[in-house]
């Protein structure tokens, strides 16, 4: 699952659609990733305007992918989270980042299952710094599933549950890149010159 319904304000387009290199945006990327892992479901979770963007464009995916409208992104990211988790088949176990982190490999998600738990989150490590994606299992879908505070935060809830930090040897799963300066530096563009198919209000 991505979460990508946010407006990407910082960054003065939408994150998913920012090129990771010649070929593929963020957001193909990462589900190319998950493709090629043999993933059973790709969910994007994403607002109006990228799911507009998306489904116009018939050729954006060459594989099955499910979008999940979140028609409230200031509701937060744990809204987004649960909207997702609705649609995991019953009894899968998930993972789950932000569009704004690319560097998910197939070496990664294979490291993250070989170390899946039921009952509490696996969550990669690199020098001792958690990073993306979280892998989640069938009983810990449920919990999420079933909390309904609205202020609820995704880190502090996988804090307060006791998860596996995994060390794995991928200094990416560290990035976030919300902004233009961000982008530059990793990618080397100037995303203001670039990626402006979809403007967040205002």
């Amino acid at each position: 699952m991505i979460l990508a319904a946010g407006n990407s304000g910082r960054m003065g387009s939408h994150k998913a659609l920012l090129q990771f290199g010649e070929s593929r945006t963020f957001i193909q990327q990462l589900t190319w990733v998950y493709h090629l892992a043999g993933a059973g479901q790709i969910i994007v979770v994403c607002n109006h305007a990228l799911a507009l963007h998306l489904s116009d464009s018939a050729d954006f995916f060459s594989y099955p992918v499910e979008l999940v409208i979140n028609s409230d992104p200031e509701t937060g990211r744990f809204h987004s989270l649960r909207l997702g988790l609705e649609r995991v088949t019953e009894g899968n176990c998930c993972f789950f980042q932000n569009v704004d982190n690319p560097f998910t490999s197939v070496g990664l998600l294979t490291l993250l299952l070989e170390s899946l738990n039921d009952t509490r989150a696996v969550i990669p490590a690199y020098c001792g710094r958690p990073g993306h994606p979280v892998l989640i299992g069938r009983e810990m879908a449920g919990k999420m599933l079933k909390t309904t505070d609205p202020d609820a935060r995704i880190d502090i809830f996988l804090k307060s549950t006791g998860p596996e930090y995994l060390e794995v040897p991928y200094a990416g799963i560290l990035a976030n890149i919300n902004t233009p300066e961000e982008y530059r530096e990793v990618f080397g563009r100037d995303v203001r010159k670039e990626n402006s198919c979809i403007h967040p209000p205002g």
